[in-house]
């Protein structure tokens, strides 16, 4: 062909190149234009047309009608939300493209987004994140990361990652897109406004009210200026505020703004208001299902009409303590003059009932912050009742506590600790509130030395409260007591905080080892006790409780209905479990009692030279008033010889908890060497403390929990792993017990799961209450509803050769094995286990992260769904059949956190969790992770190896072969596991590889 030629058709080809460009851009604006004025029925029609032209014109396998196909699968989602026929043609659209090898072109970029958008809409987060992350890289490395085409990307990886409880990643893509977002110049888009929607969602995730609701604020005035007041899109900004407001108290603004939205929105957007505010009075904390059993009983004595007034009054009085709760303390005052009503008309004004009632009401309009109020009630009480309230104790430290709570909101703080004091002297049954409100007032009265012993004296009777009751309460009543002891130390660093004079860092200490160590040392001692006790009746009653406790986690994943087929009652199950527990409790409770609490002193005695032991303590700040959105962390660092510990404040808190932290996650994913930044923020504050110490026992709380300490890399580029040795433990005690750095040369027992068969077939066996296969309907968990039944557990074949190389090793050393893979690697396997010397399992594990309070189907109970241990978990053998609902028993293949507690570990030397993220779990300042790793502590495992994040297959098998040849070797598990790390390092610089399992002695 001439060259003249080939030019004229190279030219012509990229004419029409460029005109089937045009047509393609402007049939996406169109529909873009068309969706964004919710015409979505509109821009389906114009996409069916579109794909029709493209097919016709340019043929089958065009990339033009590959594009067209991904805008009518969009098209397809927004105006029917048939999502399966969505996916299918979003498929069919990606491999034309890669047929066209266009997988680099903001095209395929933007069909994976809308494919992620998809899956995201159908609750499967986990792909919808991974098909737009691919999208969010084509584009930054086609546009750079200011192109508003990567920065939609961005913006919708934002949002699943935030609904999967990953708010530090959320957090950081929001906070960065925002930035470019305002670097650009496109402030005023609808890209900008979403992503301010995200990023108020992410802070009110957090707790973060105050900015929260300022950026939401922000947020919707841009909506209104672009939407106008009727849009849908404006009036789902206005919801997702008013729910903030509810979230954080603030619920006339939330009931006011939701009555606003029903006047100006259409039918959808009004009964979903509705909704809410039928739901608002359910939003918050413990009082849930209080308010719902009291509503249902209430609204049976109201349908059924029968005539029984003193049950009314308890009614009244107990729902408004709901109420008051919840914050809603008009609805709390109205239900306790009904209350009241009724108290005096059927037992008379100078009733016990009548007077604790009236003095409830006091301290219900005071935390209404309606000093005035409060005034006249009680000086209406004084004058009416005051002698039959001084004849009784409880009522006068009632009464007397009500008048120092209203001298201090008067800010008369000297009448406040008189009127304190004279409460604690005439009854103790309230003395953590009267000692709390002394406190605050001589804070304010800048009386340093009473106040460092009234603050003594609060940790004293904290302590005292918990040794004392703790034994006797069931775990959840543990929780609540827990709940307290984290007030008070709250109040107690915010104190210290504000006055550097106050000599109270001993307290704090030894309140934060107490704290720390109350759960799990008391739980697993009882246990540990009711084992080697010898007492057949003791021993009955466990072997009761502990399968009551296994009927109780198979209760707690299913709907009402499938229990009600099994023949399994929740509450009776929960109220016989705890009658057990209690039992055993108070049959182990001399042992518990007469334990030795150590001290901050214990702990300086137990250290060598060169050591020192540091125990992180985050708090949220208190102001004397009211608890602020802000978190601070406090390092207590001792050294041998210290007359008292060194305190490190960092008040950077909420910085470390969003930027640092999603800095931190993002660094280690992109395998990259972590910036100095991130020591000089989280550590070399402390740092300048520890010279000259070459061993460092740590114990972690808050966001210190979800890194590897030894990974933070200082400015000559050294990390910490390279300049000392970091002993991470659950608490500092375990410094007064060497014993567990134990070398492995001495042979035992050890058993090892890998590669477990996930898919096993349809295992249809069942457990119900009379020995009956009854259940019909499949069993669901939240993580099936999650991922829609669509989870899917990949083969481990690493695993396998993992656990295979160390049972070599193991019996090169004389050591027995016990390996189960495949079919065999099931949990009912692993239960039946008694103290084998090494626990190792290879295989997934998952944290789920939502706290379902109320759902329908999985984990249905309000107790259920806000514990940590029945969403921690890890999987075996038919694991993928249970979560798709075809394997219908109690050893299901999934091993909660909860069934975990109650293995048999007493003996354990180790446990080693080699699958994804076991570390992880609920964050609970003081206690550490509420997991797996408590759950193994708790069954007495000596020490565990687990992981922060996922890891490459190679990597592990390297380390953790590694650590076995060391400690086999005749080396400690801490020197043994540092050994392992820094070969691993060598291998695989990035701390992404070597950093992601940490060894946690207990």
């Amino acid at each position: 062909m001439p060259k003249i030629l080939t030019l004229v058709v190279f030219c012509l080809l990229l004419a029409l190149t460029a005109m089937g460009q045009k047509a393609a851009d402007d049939y996406t604006k169109k529909i873009d234009s068309l969706i964004s004025n919710q015409n979505a029925r509109q821009a389906l029609q114009l996409a069916i047309d579109w794909e029709a032209e493209a097919r016709e014109k340019l043929g089958e396998n065009s990339l033009e009608r590959a594009v067209s196909l991904a805008q009518y699968a969009r098209a397809i989602f927004v105006a029917k939300q048939d999502y399966p026929l969505a996916d299918s043609l979003f498929q069919v659209s990606l491999q034309l493209m890669r047929n066209a090898n266009a997988e680099q072109t903001n095209d395929y970029a933007e069909a994976l987004r809308f494919a992620g958008i998809s899956k995201s809409r159908q609750g499967n987060l986990v792909e919808s994140i991974a098909l737009t992350e691919k999208a969010w890289a084509i584009q930054t490395k086609l546009f750079g990361t200011d192109h508003i085409s990567t920065l939609k990307s961005q913006a919708f990886l934002a949002s699943p990652n935030r609904e999967l409880g990953r708010y530090e990643v959320a957090n950081n893509l929001c906070v960065t897109g925002i930035a470019a977002m305002e670097r650009i110049g496109t402030a005023d888009a609808p890209l900008y406004y979403f992503y301010l929607m995200i990023y108020s969602g992410v802070l009110a995730d957090q707790h973060r009210f105050s900015k929260a609701i300022e950026f939401y604020e922000k947020g919707i005035a841009l909506g209104k200026k672009i939407y106008g007041e009727k849009h849908p899109t404006y009036h789902s900004g206005l919801f997702d505020l008013a729910r903030t407001y509810d979230m954080a108290n603030r619920l006339e603004e939330a009931e006011a703004l939701l009555y606003h939205i029903i006047q100006i929105s259409n039918n959808r957007t009004k009964y979903r208001s509705y909704l809410a505010l039928g739901s608002l009075q359910v939003r918050i904390g413990l009082f849930i299902e209080a308010e719902q059993n009291l509503q249902l009983y209430l609204g049976y004595l109201e349908r059924t009409g029968v005539n029984v007034p003193l049950e009314f009054a308890s009614t009244f009085a107990t729902l408004s303590g709901a109420y008051s709760g919840q914050g809603q303390f008009k609805k709390a005052d109205s239900l306790q003059l009904k209350a009241l009503q009724i108290y005096a008309q059927t037992m008379g004004d100078t009733s016990f009932a009548y007077l604790q009632v009236l003095l409830f009401r006091v301290h219900s309009v005071m935390e209404h912050n309606d000093p005035g109020e409060a005034s006249a009630l009680l000086q209406d009480i004084s004058t009416k009742y005051f002698r039959q309230i001084e004849a009784d104790p409880s009522l006068l430290e009632t009464f007397l506590r009500a008048q120092g709570g209203l001298a201090f909101r008067l800010g008369d703080f000297q009448k406040a600790t008189d009127l304190c004091s004279q409460a604690i002297e005439v009854s103790a049954k309230n003395i953590l509130a009267g000692l709390r409100l002394k406190a605050m007032s001589l804070l304010r009265l800048n009386n340093m030395p009473e106040l460092e012993s009234t603050a003594q004296a609060l940790v004293q009777a904290a302590k005292f409260d918990a040794q004392t009751n703790f034994a006797f309460l069931s775990d959840a009543e543990r929780q609540q007591l827990f709940y307290v002891l984290e007030d008070i130390r709250n109040v107690l660093a915010s104190m210290r905080l504000q006055k550097s004079k106050l000599n109270i860092d001993e307290t704090l200490f030894d309140l934060q080892l107490f704290t720390k160590n109350l759960l799990e040392n008391t739980t697993r001692k009882t246990q540990l006790y009711v084992q080697n006790s010898g007492d057949a009746t003791l021993l009955s009653l466990f072997n009761d409780w502990t399968e009551l406790h296994d009927q109780l986690n198979f209760a707690y994943q299913l709907s009402p209905e499938e229990a009600q087929n099994v023949g399994l009652d929740l509450k009776t199950l929960e109220e016989k479990a705890e009658n057990l527990e209690k039992e055993i409790l108070r049959r182990g409770a001399p042992l518990i009692q007469n334990e030795k609490q150590p001290t901050w002193g214990d702990i300086r005695n137990g250290l060598k030279s060169g050591e020192a032991a540091l125990d992180v303590m985050r708090f949220q700040l208190y102001d004397g008033k009211n608890y602020q959105d802000t978190a601070i962390y406090a390092f207590s660092i001792l050294k041998p010889g210290a007359t008292q510990p060194e305190l490190v404040f960092l008040e950077n808190g909420n910085d470390l908890e969003s930027f640092a932290l999603g800095q931190y996650q993002n660094e280690i994913t992109r395998k990259k060497d972590l910036s100095p930044n991130l020591y000089e923020k989280m550590w070399a504050s402390v740092a300048a403390h520890l010279q000259g110490v070459k061993t460092l026992y740590f114990s972690p709380d808050g966001i210190f929990h979800k890194i590897n300490l030894n990974t933070l890399r200082a400015a000559d580029g050294t990390y910490l792993l390279d300049n000392i040795e970091i002993k991470q433990v659950t608490n500092l005690r375990n410094i007064l017990d060497r014993g567990h750095e134990t070398s492995g040369s001495e042979p035992g027992m050890a058993a090892l799961f890998g590669n477990p068969a996930f898919n096993t077939g349809t295992m249809a066996s069942t457990f119900s209450a009379t020995g009956d296969l009854t259940i019909r309907t499949p069993l669901y968990r939240d993580i099936a509803e999650d991922a829609k039944g669509e989870l899917h557990l990949p083969p481990l074949p690493g695993s396998e050769r993992e656990v295979n190389a160390i049972a070599k090793k193991l019996a090169d050393k004389n050591w027995q094995s016990a390996v189960f893979t495949g079919a065999q690697a099931t949990e009912d396997t692993l239960k039946q286990l008694k103290s084998p010397k090494v626990l190792h399992i290879a295989t997934h594990g998952y944290f789920l992260n939502s706290e379902k309070t109320n759902s329908t189907i999985g984990l249905t109970s309000p107790h259920a769904g806000k514990n940590p241990a029945l969403r921690s978990m890890l999987f075996f053998a038919g694991a993928e059949n249970s979560i798709a609902g075809k394997n219908i028993g109690r050893n299901d293949g999934i091993l909660t956190a909860f069934e975990a507690a109650v293995l048999n570990l007493d003996q354990t030397e180790l446990v080693v969790l080699s699958a994804c993220n076991t570390g992880l779990g609920k964050i609970q300042n003081g206690e550490g992770v509420f997991g797996l790793q408590r759950a193994f502590r708790i069954a007495g495992a000596k020490s565990l190896i687990m992981s922060l994040w996922e890891v490459e297959d190679a990597a592990t098998e390297l380390l953790m072969n590694s650590f076995y040849e060391n400690w086999l070797g005749g080396m400690s598990k801490s020197d043994a596991f540092r050994k392992a790390q820094l070969t691993l390092k060598a291998k695989y610089p990035q701390p992404f590889y070597w950093g992601s399992f940490i060894l946690v002695n207990g």
